[in-house]
């Protein structure tokens, strides 16, 4: 009687175990799905609930989840590839369509720069300088290219990073490929036209470095003219826009993504003060070349107009209408998930476009969520 009774107490122990094992196996199974299933929607419990005590750290986690979607290359069957429903230059390699973003958000960010020392010495720049909430896609830039170093601004600007190149070697095989392939759009071309003579002035044996100097003091000397349109716009000017067929063959979704990297605002605005009404709006701005406003204005689909702010001299497209936001969001998307910008404007894209399908006309929501985004850029400035 006495062993029966043990061994009976051994089986229920066990059976006890058991039971509360495959309960426990269940628990965490069920927990970590929870979790994926959080990270796939965006974790809009963490971030509009804030369940976390330390925001910036959820954002952080966030930037990286979604920095894996357009930090990585375009790829089908192994092979890099495009979007050709909206992009009309159809599929390209992922080398192409890096060099064209590049293009693009140069013509938002970069700067060709020429200095000659007094003793007659040149050193030339091709410079990229950002906030350090976008540090990220200058490490891109640089890794893509695979030269070029990235250092942090002293003095008062400590918010900022630079990518820079200065070797000539570098300039010549690197960069000059690049911008002679796919030009500028804007007045940079200008620039980029003087600093590249400039160099091939510095590299001709046949002249002495005095005569070096006269030359690229000469030629850093020329004024761009006051209506100077880069030559890749032909016979248009802005009054000749007037619809996607007529800059087709100039602005690319790549080269669009670049320069929205640099100069666009995805953003929330409060447009009925008294109702509290928060809408979705897009804008970007340009000084010199409102060329490029017209011709996005048409690729986009936007119907408001290209507006002239006499009071800061600068042109500006902007839009809060609901059509022109979601044929910015449709245009800017591929493989249903991914869109085309590489650094922090990806991220914040991706927020702004499930915003908009979640919470249109949730105003307090849009708002928490502004107020997070700047939040996280701010950080970057303490």
């Amino acid at each position: 009687y006495f062993e029966l009774c043990s061994s009976k107490l051994l089986f229920d122990a066990w059976t006890t175990f058991l039971s509360k094992f495959k309960s426990l196996t269940k628990y965490l199974y069920t927990n970590i799905n929870i979790v994926k299933i959080l990270v796939i929607i965006g974790l809009y419990a963490s971030i509009l609930k804030r369940m976390l005590q330390r925001l910036h750290i959820t954002g952080y986690y966030l930037y990286k989840c979604y920095s894996s979607l357009y930090n990585n290359p375009i790829r089908e069957n192994g092979k890099a590839t495009n979007r050709t429903n909206l992009n009309n230059k159809g599929t390209l390699s992922d080398k192409e369509n890096f060099m064209k973003f590049l293009v693009g958000f140069v013509d938002g960010d970069g700067t060709f720069n020429i200095y000659i020392s007094d003793k007659n010495k040149f050193i030339f720049t091709f410079k990229i300088t950002l906030s350090k909430v976008n540090s990220k896609l200058l490490h891109y830039i640089k890794s893509r290219l695979g030269v070029g170093q990235v250092i942090e601004v002293g003095g008062k600007d400590t918010n900022l990073i630079t990518f820079r190149i200065r070797d000539k070697e570098n300039l010549i095989k690197v960069i000059f490929p690049i911008f002679d392939k796919y030009p500028l759009l804007t007045s940079k071309q200008f620039n980029y036209e003087k600093f590249k003579k400039s160099i091939l002035v510095s590299n001709d044996t046949s002249l002495s470095q005095a005569e070096k100097a006269d030359k690229i003091r000469e030629i850093k000397s020329m004024a761009i003219p006051g209506d100077y349109i880069s030559p890749v716009w032909g016979n248009l000017s802005p009054d000749k826009i007037n619809s996607r067929s007529d800059v087709k063959d100039i602005i690319d979704v790549w080269w669009l993504a670049g320069f929205i990297e640099a100069e666009g605002s995805f953003y929330y605005v409060v447009k009925d003060a008294k109702k509290g009404r928060v809408v979705h709006g897009f804008a970007i701005s340009q000084k010199l070349d409102p060329i490029v406003l017209y011709a996005i204005k048409y690729t986009l689909h936007i119907p408001t107009s290209v507006k002239y702010k006499s009071a800061h001299n600068y042109y500006l497209l902007d839009t809060t209408n609901s059509r022109a936001i979601e044929f910015i969001i449709k245009y800017f998307i591929y493989n249903n998930n991914s869109n085309y910008f590489k650094g922090f404007k990806g991220f914040e894209f991706t927020i702004w476009r499930r915003a908009y399908f979640k919470h249109k006309g949730d105003s307090p929501r849009l708002l928490k969520i502004r107020d997070w985004i700047t939040g996280l850029k701010n950080r970057h400035k303490q």
